[in-house]
């Protein structure tokens, strides 16, 4: 089997999150089961651009990836180079896994898959969420359902979610599509060092004797730290020995409101 995944960007582009990491690991797991996995992506990451060859398929960790230059608006991913790159050898696939909505590359590798017949899955990161739909842009993403994402979804062969709170979430707009409910897969020899952890406590003294909660991740109002900051005031309003350490890059300025709330 050949499966072709189509995501907006790929790595080294890590500032876009889980879905960058979530589907490289997927992708060298597939390789090394022997299943032919090949990627097209764009070489956006941000507002930045990745420094990497375009057009021509590099090996990146044992994954074939062929980045193309991201045309604008470079805010919807648009591709030139990608569509015409699925248009000629998108039939070499047997599937195509593609990771995201609302973005050009999943347009131009659905329209390309139903003009060839080929079967896709979707893959929407959790976007499909009502409630995260509610949280930014919610009536330019409503009307681009309406328009373009409701056909991608009802025409796909599946929909990938992770967990089953983010299938029960995506039938809540309506769906009557297969769902396959398929976990984030972790490699835990990458999370196994040969050097002793570093204890947080050297360089924040302050956390000395104190139980710790993590949060660690993109500081963004999807995550939930505004629920987390009033639990937290309820557990400190009953013991002192608590703190909470937030870890990870902000986003939209969002951790100023975090911080005022706490």
């Amino acid at each position: 089997m050949k499966i072709l995944h189509v995501m907006p960007s790929y790595i080294p582009a890590y500032r876009y999150g889980g879905p960058i990491k979530a589907v490289h690991e997927l992708c060298k797991a597939l390789v090394k089961r022997g299943v032919g996995t090949s990627v097209f992506t764009t070489n956006i990451d941000l507002e930045k651009r990745l420094d990497v060859p375009l057009n021509n398929q590099q090996d990146v960790e044992g994954v074939k990836v062929t980045y193309f230059r991201v045309n604008f608006p470079a805010s919807y991913c648009y591709s030139r180079d990608l569509h015409k790159a699925m248009e000629t050898q998108a039939h070499k696939f047997d599937v195509v896994h593609i990771h995201s909505v609302f973005l050009y590359p999943t347009y131009a590798a659905v329209c390309c898959c139903r003009h060839q017949g080929i079967p896709y899955i979707i893959n929407p990161f959790g976007a499909l969420d009502p409630d995260m739909i509610k949280l930014k842009n919610a009536v330019v993403k409503n009307i681009y359902i309406k328009l373009i994402e409701r056909r991608n979804i009802i025409n796909a062969a599946a929909v990938h979610t992770a967990s089953i709170y983010e299938k029960e979430q995506f039938l809540a707009l309506g769906f009557n599509v297969p769902v396959a409910v398929v976990p984030r897969g972790l490699n835990l020899e990458d999370y196994v060092s040969a050097q002793p952890p570093k204890d947080i406590r050297k360089d924040y003294p302050q956390l000395d004797g104190k139980k710790l909660i993590l949060f660690l991740g993109r500081i963004h109002q999807k995550k939930g730290l505004d629920l987390l900051a009033e639990g937290l005031k309820k557990v400190v309003d009953n013991r002192k020995d608590v703190c909470l350490v937030i870890a990870g890059p902000d986003e939209d300025n969002y951790a100023g409101k975090i911080k005022r709330l706490l």
